[in-house]
């Protein structure tokens, strides 16, 4: 094969049918886009010749006889973007099986019930008012004392097998280096209005230390959020580093930001950050080395939520506090337990196999991240 040409997308127009003939799927998993073609052969654009030859047997059963030419992996995604941004629009927001989503949810029959119920308590309310108090003070007091038991044994189990064990999970081996040998790693970082914040957030994730080749960042916008982007755009990101831009939609929320931007995403570890986390230099080494040495019943590993502000005032020091005892001792307490784990919605790392598997984040939940533990552990995935 002859080394390939570079060439320019603004000036070849992709072929929108042989897209829709290798499917858009396809087209990001890889990294191609089919160009339009006056002979036989479809000239096919990706990022690499690497990249290409992976596609090569699904674009020629699609395409029939193909040939390699070399673009920017972002005017790619653009590209695709602008041709389909319906399909994936809907697509972002339909992923969930209808029977696990909220979005067949009726407002009406919400409504009415509410209504309902408003009435029966207002007439107890009329007719009995001390059996209503007792009533409400009393299951306010059973969830109160419910609650509080269940983390106090979760909290307590864990600090036992801690001090048996007496080693963090962090610190049994030492992290593989070897940069062939480290899986692909997509970060997937929702953003809306945070033009403050988006300089010092590349900052941070500058800073992890793991191989560059084998990161896959993505910086996930809105279409409308204009002074977001151009934060970003006066950044000089990495080449590492991307922008997915979400086109408007009936609903917008998070997780349909993540629903749309996992399909450009490569990794095969996928992992959420919000625009204030801070994460420690080795956190994916530490992640990768989990995911390695579980089965394959893990699925996510739930990172563990600091205060980085913990000694500014008595607030701060307060959820500093609840943070500690819920990330280093509750959950994993739940855990071992056997109960199903409310994840947290940030600094959170899946399986990206298993998130197609269960239907990925539910658009029209805005709890998608305690939702996704849930769904996990009803397959019989487990969190660590």
């Amino acid at each position: 094969m002859p080394d390939p040409k570079s060439i320019d997308l603004d000036r070849h127009p992709p072929d929108a049918r042989a897209l829709d003939r290798i499917g858009i799927e396809n087209a990001l998993r890889f990294g191609v886009l089919p160009l339009r073609s006056a002979g036989a052969i479809t000239p096919v654009a990706s990022p690499s010749l690497g990249r290409f030859r992976t596609a090569q047997r699904v674009l020629e059963a699609k395409l029939g006889p193909v040939a390699c030419c070399l673009a920017d992996r972002q005017k790619i995604e653009d590209q695709i973007t602008r041709l389909r941004a319906p399909t994936l629009a809907v697509r972002a927001t339909t992923r969930t099986a209808p029977v696990e989503s909220c979005r067949n949810w009726s407002g009406a029959r919400a409504a009415t019930a509410a209504a309902c119920l408003s009435v029966l308590l207002l007439l107890w309310a009329i007719l009995w008012p001390v059996g209503l108090l007792w009533v409400v003070t009393g299951w306010a007091a059973l969830t109160l004392v419910s609650v509080t038991g269940l983390r106090t044994v979760a909290a307590v189990v864990e600090a036992r097998h801690a001090r048996r064990e007496q080693q963090t999970w962090t610190s049994r081996r030492p992290y593989q280096r070897v940069e062939a040998s480290q899986p692909v790693v997509s970060l997937l970082v929702p953003l809306f209005d945070e033009e403050d914040i988006a300089k010092r957030l590349v900052k941070r994730l500058e800073r992890l230390d793991y191989p560059r080749s084998r990161l896959d960042v993505l910086l996930i916008l809105e279409a409308n959020d204009m002074r977001t982007r151009k934060a970003i755009e006066d950044t000089d990101l990495p080449k590492w580093m991307r922008i997915i831009t979400v086109p408007s939609g009936a609903v917008r929320t998070k997780p349909r930001a993540l629903n749309f931007a996992l399909d450009f995403a490569h990794g095969e570890i996928v992992g959420i950050y919000d625009a204030e986390d801070a994460p420690a230099a080795d956190q994916l080494l530490r992640v990768v080395d989990t995911f390695r040495h579980a089965g394959p019943e893990v699925a996510c590993v739930q990172g563990v939520l600091d205060f980085y502000n913990a000694r500014q005032n008595w607030l701060t020091r307060c959820f500093t506090i609840d943070y500690a005892t819920w990330f280093r001792l509750v959950l994993p307490g739940l855990v071992r337990l056997g109960f199903a784990i409310p994840l947290g919605g940030t600094t959170l790392f899946f399986r990206r196999d298993v998130l197609g598997l269960i239907g990925c984040w539910d658009a029209h939940n805005v709890t998608e991240d305690a939702d996704l533990g849930l769904r996990l552990a009803r397959r019989g995935y487990k969190v660590a």
